[in-house]
């Protein structure tokens, strides 16, 4: 149970880094924002991003997600909105279950906003 909680959580920090670097932000911004989601989540993940792929593995089990990233236009408001997601996050103000499922009232419209609704991504097969 433990190992797929984590994995579930290397997925949505990776689909939160692919949207942050497609729409313009710096690496050390994706990686740090993904790092900073993990540490809220209680785990400890290590993120590495690149302008084609971002990496996200697990520091205590065998786990790797890679994310191909594909730059296109930039988008700088979905930057802000991400990580507006993310400190809520971190502060606690919304759980990981709403930030995965996006049925937090007081995040929907980041996470509309952002195309960060992870369950119709499940059912487009992104995960």
């Amino acid at each position: 149970m433990v190992v797929a909680k984590e994995r579930e959580i290397i997925e949505v920090c990776g689909h939160a880094g692919k949207i942050l670097l497609e729409s313009g932000a710096e690496t050390a911004r994706v990686e740090s924002t993904v790092e900073y989601i993990d540490r809220a989540a209680g785990i400890k993940i290590s993120c590495h991003a690149e302008m084609t792929a971002i990496f996200v593995d697990s520091n205590d089990n065998p786990t790797t997600h890679l994310v191909k990233v594909r730059t296109g236009d930039f988008n700088l408001q979905k930057v802000d909105e991400i990580n507006t997601l993310s400190r809520a996050f971190t502060e606690h103000k919304i759980t990981f279950d709403e930030l995965k499922s996006g049925s937090s009232p007081k995040c929907w419209c980041k996470l509309n906003s952002a195309n960060l609704s992870f369950h119709k991504l499940k059912h487009t097969g992104f995960f």
